[in-house]
Formats: structure tokens, C-alpha cells, sequence
């Protein structure tokens, strides 16, 4: 919290005194003994007169004679005392009679600083009027200060009000921030699941149309060996195949022999032209009639891929065919009528 500085008051800022007396002469003596001081002397001719300038303004200092017609000074004080903005001005009472102790006792009820008895000292009423200027003075550097300090505590508590205001904006940013972060990425999984799901659809169709569309080449061709080879490289390229390759039973029911390949080379290819039923995973596959797949080539012991794992693939997967399903299917009792199908992948 910070007070922002004003300046202090000092001797040229006057204060007004109020003089109250219903006799001129003494009005104009006591002007003629606080001309010094410097400050702002007010005159009332009367108690009716002394209240009429209290509700114009504040005084730091009243001198009330106490004789006076109407309202003496006694009851002007009841009355001054009377009015909270006028409570707790000093009053300094003056008298011309003998000193009582019944008048000065009834002067300090009322909440007299003081009562002096005609004649007045002049350097005695200076002196006590100075000290009350004084004492108003810094009266008002209180007040000053006080209403420095309520304005500067008020700031910091609209500053922390703002600060809290702005946290609390930024928290709930943040939040709506992190709400639609997430929403964002739960629409975007959305719309990558169904990406993914109407590829996986149209892929499923795209293989299904494929496969209806080899199952009747191969059903309405009057010779289906001779389809076999376009079927293969179409197959290869729907399933994204690196390698394959077809062989077909012989006639002596015992021999395979490579009629098409693809994705290696010739000698390569010459390596495995032969193989007989039951040896390698092609004679597997012939003989058992049941799919072989083989996912880690070069971590698997299987003497049956020893052949395959020379080639460097890593996955291999290996199919006989069937009529029953509108192909042609390996069959060891019936040579030469169907070739078993080993399409592959490498990485």
C-alpha cells in the first residue's frame, strides 16, 4: 500500500479564530493583541451572531466573553456544544468580573480549554491562541493523513480486487482453453475413427468386389491356368505384396513347379522352380491344404522358411486354393488340376 505525499502545512496557512464579544472596543482589542499571529480573525457581536458564523464555517479557536445580552456566553457554549461539527472546537472563555470559583467551574462543564480574567495579558492570550493554532493545524495533517490512508487502502483493495478479478478471468480462460483442447482432439479422434472406418470399409469392399471379380474370370474362362498370372499381379497389387509366387502340382502328384513370380530375381526364382509335396512351406502348404503365415521369417526356427528366409523377406504367408470356393485348389490326388498360392511380404 502506498501513500502518495502531500505537503505539509506550514506557518503561512492561516487559520480562522472566532472573536465574540458584544462590546466593539473589546473586539478591536483583542484584534489589536493576535494581529501578530497572523491568522484570519473572525468577529461576532453577539452569542445569535457567534452561532450564525459557526454555520457558515470551522474554527480552530473561539474566545467567548462571557456577559453578554440575549445569549451570554454560557449558553452560546450549550448551544455549540450542541452541534456534532461544533463539539469539540476549544473555547477560551473571557470575563471582566472577579474570579469565581462557581463561573470558572461552570466554564470548564462546558468544555472550556480555558477562562481569563480583564485584564488580558497580551502575551498570555498569544501564547494560548498559538498553541491552539498549532493544535489545528496538525489537527487537519491528521485528517489529511487519515483520508490519504483510507484513499490509498481503498486503491489497494480495488488493486487486489482487480489482481483477484484477473486471476480469476485468466483461471477460467485457462479452463475454457483446456475444455475446447479437449473437445477439439475428442472431434478429431472422431473424425480419424470414422477416417479409419470408412477406409477399413471401402477396403473391405474394394477386396470383396476384387474377389468376386477373380472368383467369376476364373469360373466363366474356359481356360483359368491362363488367368492365373494377371490374377496373381492384381491380387499382388490389391494387398500390396512385395513378392509372390504360384506354383502348380505336376502330374506325377509329387513335384510343384513355379509358374509365376514376382519381386525377386531370376536366379533367385530358379532356386526354388522345384519342390516337392511336403518339402518347404509351398510342399507344405500342397499337402496339408491349410494356410501357412508366418510373421517373423528371420526369428523363426521352422525349417520349412529356410527357403524364404534366404530371400530376405521377414513375413510370409502361404494359401492353397479351392474349387469350393470358385478357385483352383492343390489336390495330391489330382495332379496338375490346381495351384497352391504363396503370397508374401518383405519389409
Amino acid at each position: 500500500m502506498e501513500l502518495i505525499p502531500t505537503p505539509m502545512p506550514d506557518g503561512d496557512v492561516k487559520v480562522d479564530i472566532l472573536l465574540v464579544d458584544d462590546n466593539p472596543n473589546n473586539l478591536l482589542a483583542l484584534e489589536a493583541m493576535l494581529s501578530d499571529l497572523g491568522q484570519n480573525l473572525v468577529r461576532a457581536h453577539s452569542g445569535v451572531d457567534a452561532l450564525r458564523r459557526l454555520l457558515e464555517g470551522d474554527f480552530a479557536l473561539a474566545l467567548l466573553n462571557i456577559q453578554m445580552p440575549d445569549l451570554d456566553g454560557f449558553q452560546t457554549a450549550e448551544l455549540i456544544r450542541s452541534r456534532e461539527r461544533s463539539r469539540h472546537m476549544p473555547i477560551i472563555f473571557l470575563t471582566a468580573h472577579n474570579r469565581s470559583d462557581d463561573q470558572i467551574s461552570k466554564a470548564y462543564e462546558l468544555g472550556a480549554v480555558d477562562i481569563l480574567f480583564k485584564p488580558i495579558v497580551p502575551a498570555i492570550l498569544r501564547a494560548k491562541v498559538q498553541a491552539f493554532v498549532e493544535l489545528s493545524r496538525k489537527t487537519e495533517e491528521m485528517k489529511r493523513q487519515a483520508q490519504l490512508l483510507r484513499e490509498a487502502t481503498q486503491r489497494e483493495h480495488e488493486r487486489r480486487l482487480e489482481e483477484a478479478s484477473q486471476r480469476w478471468e485468466a483461471e477460467r480462460l485457462r479452463e475454457e482453453m483446456v475444455k475446447e483442447r479437449r473437445l477439439t482432439e475428442t472431434l478429431a479422434r472422431t473424425v480419424a475413427e470414422r477416417e479409419r472406418a470408412e477406409a477399413a470399409l471401402q477396403s473391405s469392399n474394394d477386396r470383396l468386389r476384387f474377389l468376386s471379380e477373380m472368383a467369376n474370370r476364373l469360373l466363366v474362362g474356359e481356360r483359368p491356368k491362363e488367368l492365373l498370372h494377371s490374377l496373381y499381379r492384381d491380387l499382388s497389387g490389391h494387398l500390396n505384396l512385395e513378392v509372390y509366387f504360384n506354383y502348380l502340382l505336376q502330374p506325377d502328384g509329387h513335384t510343384l513347379r513355379l509358374e509365376d513370380f514376382s519381386g525377386v530375381d531370376d536366379g533367385a526364382a530358379q532356386a526354388l522352380h522345384l519342390v516337392q509335396l511336403g518339402e518347404g512351406l509351398p510342399g507344405t502348404v500342397a499337402q496339408t491344404r491349410r494356410s501357412l503365415i508366418v510373421e517373423h521369417v528371420h526369428g523363426s526356427d521352422d525349417p520349412t522358411v529356410a527357403g524364404i528366409r534366404r530371400l530376405g523377406l521377414t513375413a510370409h504367408a502361404c494359401s492353397p486354393w479351392s474349387r469350393r470356393v470358385g478357385c483352383w485348389a492343390p489336390s495330391p490326388s489330382a495332379p496338375g488340376s490346381a495351384p497352391p498360392s504363396c503370397p508374401t511380404t518383405s519389409p
